[in-house]
């Protein structure tokens, strides 16, 4: 009864831990009085409790009690999903603690178990996870491989489909201290494509091939489809760099005029916008040669930066700066 109370007050999140914590520390002193070798009870009241002391700063105890639920699993005859989600806990708090050595040890354990239990979404989640906590290790090659198959297998599944058993696993951002999505399926597969193949492109651009980035940061924009308009602009501004690194100016500027296009729809409320990206597109144009083209969008975001800003504005003047070299 004492662990019902402590995960009602827990569902749908965690906001009441350390309420739900003395309930179960009361629930866990008076079933260590009746020890058993595995006791499924136990093992709960350990993985909750884990939780509650990892959320509220106590992460050495939290790990002493994710490695004892865990403990409580070793009679289990075949792997379980709860198995699989206590190495998962059992991450997250290395995790908060920075000790990435461990925690990938934790994630490589989850991801052999995700793996005996066929469970695509779940493969998929631990290979993510490992590429995060790669990444936070500097092995940029590595996490790369891990992400590429997260990747992969997430677009199998959503290409063959899913059984009713993996149905609710499709919001895979619940690991590590990282937050669940909400939404749709189709949503859910599109943000996790997304963040993914961001992902992937960030470690191209820490091992230097721009162009395979590129090819990455397209995908990520084009996933970005179902998202907000916010992150939508995210990923096409993380396409625009890549692009401006390579100097790819025709494609720059064919990127940029479609924010621009849908930033003029929110006119006039999105002057100082349209003049930021006005200036980027002169500036891509400047740089390619075509000096005639950029002078009206220099004139243009000078023009809103005026109108929306002081005269004296660090943002002006550099207008001025940089039109007054395109004039020569």
């Amino acid at each position: 009864s004492l662990y019902d109370l402590a995960a009602a007050m827990l569902s749908p999140n965690l906001h009441y831990q350390a309420e739900a914590s003395a309930y179960l520390e009361r629930a866990l002193a008076i079933r260590e009085k009746y020890p058993q070798d595995s006791d499924p009870a136990l093992e709960k009241i350990l993985g909750c409790l884990s939780t509650c002391y990892r959320e509220t700063g106590k992460t050495s105890e939290a790990i002493v009690l994710a490695k004892r639920a865990i403990e409580q699993r070793k009679f289990e005859h075949e792997p379980s999903e709860r198995t699989n989600f206590l190495y998962q806990l059992l991450a997250s708090c290395y995790n908060k603690i920075d000790d990435y050595v461990n925690e990938e040890a934790a994630l490589r354990r989850s991801l052999a178990l995700a793996e005996e239990l066929a469970a695509p979404i779940k493969v998929a989640e631990a290979h993510r996870s490992i590429g995060l906590c790669l990444i936070k290790q500097g092995k940029s090659v590595e996490a790369r491989k891990h992400f590429e198959t997260s990747l992969a297998m997430l677009e199998g599944v959503e290409k063959h489909g899913l059984d009713d058993k993996a149905n609710h696993t499709i919001d895979f951002l619940l690991i590590s201290n990282h937050q669940p999505l909400h939404g749709t399926k189709q949503t859910s597969f599109e943000e996790n494509k997304r963040v993914l193949s961001e992902y992937i492109a960030d470690c191209y651009v820490r091992e230097g091939n721009e162009a395979e980035a590129e090819k990455y940061y397209e995908k990520s924009f084009l996933a970005s489809k179902f998202q907000s308009e916010s992150a939508r602009e995210h990923s096409l501004g993380l396409l625009i760099s890549c692009c401006l690194k390579q100097r790819k100016f025709d494609k720059v500027i064919m990127l940029q005029k479609s924010i621009l296009a849908s930033r003029e729809q929110r006119l006039p409320l999105s002057e100082l916008a349209v003049a930021e990206t006005s200036l980027s597109i002169a500036r891509a144009m400047k740089e390619k040669g075509d000096y005639a083209a950029a002078l009206p969008l220099f004139s243009r975001a000078l023009s809103l930066s005026k109108k929306n800003l002081p005269g004296d504005h660090p943002q002006v003047k550099l207008i001025l700066s940089e039109q007054g070299e395109c004039e020569k």
